[in-house]
């Protein structure tokens, strides 16, 4: 008997998960539509002569929160079909281009008075992987070391076995810490609640990749993202500081 309560119990969860999954697709699939036509319009309205600077700043936050919308849910939508075993092409992604992409992408949010930005780029890997994933990982971990620092900078160094990402923050505390990958979970009124570090953990989780975050309240955080690369690219080291 315990055993055929344990069988029906497996099933259960299994059906749960497929719907679950299912689900997931489905959203994603559905949000890309309507994502697309909110880029559209915000890109029309940036390409009109007339709009003064107030406006063309709005405008430029709404395309980059459909930019980043637009991640997630492709994201969302990559890891349900790999999930159900439905493939899609994964070519090789070269880390050092997607990395500049995103540390320009989340520029805004930094205190370009106080906060110094700093790039080390000590070799020039590359993955196997489908580049919006990459992105929506580095998009979070690099968009919350501008948001929690107000004062001191942000180092980000790419190396051939991963990214390290050190801030001079606000950082977490132990309890915090624990809790950090949980969905919905937000550390301070200053972050944003959603699936963000969980489904960068989730992401970490299938390609075999470790993340690691130390923290200390007032003193700041550092967060090693690290991976196994397919190869290096010929490269001279670079050192780029932004104040």
């Amino acid at each position: 008997m315990l055993w055929v309560f344990g069988t029906r119990n497996q099933k259960r969860f299994a059906d749960f998960v497929d719907r679950e999954r299912a689900f997931t697709g489905d959203v994603s699939h559905e949000l890309r539509t309507p994502l697309a036509a909110i880029d559209g319009a915000a890109e029309i309205l940036l390409a009109d002569p007339d709009l003064d600077e107030d406006k063309r700043r709005r405008v430029e936050r709404i395309a980059q929160a459909v930019r980043e919308a637009s991640e997630v849910t492709s994201a969302l939508l990559l890891m349900a079909r790999e999930e159900s075993s439905e493939a899609y092409t994964v070519s090789e992604c070269q880390v050092e281009d997607v990395l500049k992409q995103v540390i320009q992408a989340y520029l805004h949010l930094r205190n370009k008075n106080t906060l110094l930005m700093e790039l080390k780029i000590e070799d020039h890997p590359v993955l196997e992987v489908e580049p919006s994933l990459l992105r929506v990982v580095l998009g979070n971990l690099i968009r919350n070391a501008y948001a929690y620092t107000q004062k001191g900078g942000v180092k980000i160094t790419l190396k051939n076995d991963g990214v390290t990402i050190v801030d001079t923050g606000i950082g977490m505390s132990d309890t915090e810490l624990t809790r950090v990958f949980d969905r919905h979970y937000r550390a301070s009124e200053k972050g944003g609640a959603g699936i963000g570090l969980s489904l960068v953990k989730r992401i970490c989780q299938h390609y075999g990749w470790k993340i690691t975050i130390a923290s200390e309240a007032g003193i700041g955080t550092r967060v090693s993202l690290l991976f196994q690369c397919v190869r290096v690219r010929p490269g001279m080291p670079q050192s780029v500081i932004d104040n």
